[in-house]
């Protein structure tokens, strides 16, 4: 048995994309995002720490565009689920 941790095959179907924007000073703005997003593998190696850190992905500078890891993608190989966080007031 693997110990590669599994998306659930529901939330897999669900799985969108997010566009981020990068700027030229470096920050990035979220263009449009669903709740649940699948990322490569290869996408997530390249991302520094402020990025991709502790299982939580990060995709604005701003930090409200915050995804926690779900498992990996039963449908797609080389992918990994996320789920949007909650924002914090």
């Amino acid at each position: 048995m693997s110990d590669v941790k599994m998306a659930p095959i529901e939330l897999a179907r669900r799985a969108g994309t997010a566009t981020v924007q990068r700027h030229a000073d470096g920050s990035r703005t979220v263009l449009d995002a669903d709740p649940v997003i699948t990322v490569t593998l290869e996408l997530l190696a390249e991302v520094g720490t402020d990025v991709y850190a502790k299982s939580v992905l990060t995709l604005d500078s701003a930090g409200e565009y915050r995804y926690r890891f779900v498992g990996h993608d039963p449908l797609n190989p080389g992918c990994a689920i996320f789920e949007r966080l909650e924002a914090t007031s």
